[in-house]
């Protein structure tokens, strides 16, 4: 009797260290499972998050009342150098090429003045008012332009207060070097309003 109660014992404790040794190897393997899936699924959620991040890059995300704002300002501006180069073709347009210096001449060039006068003050007030608002690029490049704008009206100005615009308007070589950089404003005003057509085309709405 108590040799079978040996051997019984005998087998129950084989089997017992049989059983720890199956659950370790089972625990181990669903270690090494859950490792090799958590790389897996890792390295999945990782590309994921840069395919994302790469889906984001360029974009500009802005809400629907901000790019209203926006998209007004734009229109105002591009308007606003719109109509200073036109008053500003008027200045130095070849029509006035081999025409005499008369009194008549000086009263129309006085009323192109003041056109190009109003003009020129309502871009740079449009521009400067809205700085904060307009993409700093646009910005810079609308100011260039409005610096070369200026820079012609003063120089005429000070000779039509002076009575002497047959040293500017009227004088053949006067306008046509004018005339040249009013064509290089011209477009400078293109390429700027590519980018910014470009750069509305880059904003994304959200509510």
């Amino acid at each position: 009797m108590e040799d079978i109660i040996k051997i019984i014992f005998g087998i129950t404790a084989s089997i017992s260290v049989a059983g720890v040794v199956v659950l370790f190897v089972i625990k181990l393997a669903a270690e090494k499972i859950a490792e090799a899936l958590e790389k897996k699924y890792t390295l999945k959620f990782d590309k994921e998050i840069e395919k994302y991040k790469s889906s984001l890059e360029g974009k500009n995300y802005i809400t629907k009342t901000q790019f209203d704002i926006e998209f007004k300002i734009y229109r105002e501006l591009t308007k606003s150098f719109f109509d200073m180069f036109i008053s500003l073709y008027s200045l130095v347009s070849p029509s006035y090429e081999g025409v005499v210096a008369s009194p008549d001449d000086y009263e129309t060039t006085g009323e192109i003045f003041m056109l190009t006068s109003g003009k020129v003050t309502d871009a740079q007030n449009c521009l400067h008012k809205n700085r904060a608002f307009v993409n700093e690029s646009l910005y810079k490049k609308y100011d260039k332009i409005f610096i070369k704008a200026v820079n012609i009206f003063d120089e005429f100005k000070q000779s039509y207060f002076n009575q002497c615009i047959e040293t500017t308007v009227l004088n053949e070589t006067w306008r046509k070097e004018k005339y040249k950089i009013v064509n290089q404003i011209e477009k400078e005003l293109e390429t700027t309003d590519d980018e910014l057509r470009e750069y509305l085309h880059s904003l994304t709405i959200i509510d």
